[in-house]
């Protein structure tokens, strides 16, 4: 937005925010709000000192979209859960309110955040992911699956028709 607004380079404003140590610090969300002993990760960004979430190396990262709770989600979420039970270190951001409601029973780190490339390339810069995976690439714009190129990492798309990646 203020690239916009400043009619400047999303890449400069990266830079002066890098130059001026403004970075995102990460919380930890209580997704059962205490009601249950899950063993899960849910996360937000804020800016503050105290930063929740450590470095880590994370196989896979995926991008999923808007998208409600019906049969054919819940299909592409149990692939979800095959990838994340195979012993990969899946890393998840998504903006859709259903996410959590699934994810529950998923062993992986899920992020809710805005899909913008702001956001993707700083948790890309904490999880170090070997792979980003385009869940509903559809739903992106065109503008940031171009500027997720220049994260410099594997870019894949989920196959929803076979269940692969």
């Amino acid at each position: 937005m203020l690239a916009k607004l400043w009619n400047i380079q999303v890449d400069k404003i990266e830079q002066i925010r890098n130059d001026l140590a403004i970075r995102p610090t990460y919380k930890k969300i209580d997704g059962v709000a205490g009601t249950l002993d899950a063993n899960v990760s849910y996360f937000y960004a804020t800016y503050e000192e105290e930063d929740e979430l450590e470095e880590s190396k994370a196989d896979i990262l995926l991008i999923d979209g808007v998208e409600s709770l019906s049969n054919r989600s819940f299909a592409n979420n149990q692939q979800l859960l095959i990838l994340a039970n195979s012993g990969l270190d899946v890393s998840l951001i998504s903006n859709s309110p259903d996410t959590l409601a699934f994810s529950l029973s998923l062993p992986i780190t899920t992020f809710f955040e805005p899909l913008s490339y702001e956001v993707i390339a700083e948790i890309t810069r904490k999880c170090n992911p070997e792979t980003l995976c385009l869940k509903k690439p559809e739903e992106l714009s065109e503008d940031l699956k171009s500027e997720l190129n220049n994260l410099n990492i594997k870019i894949t798309e989920w196959n929803y028709t076979g269940g692969k990646l």
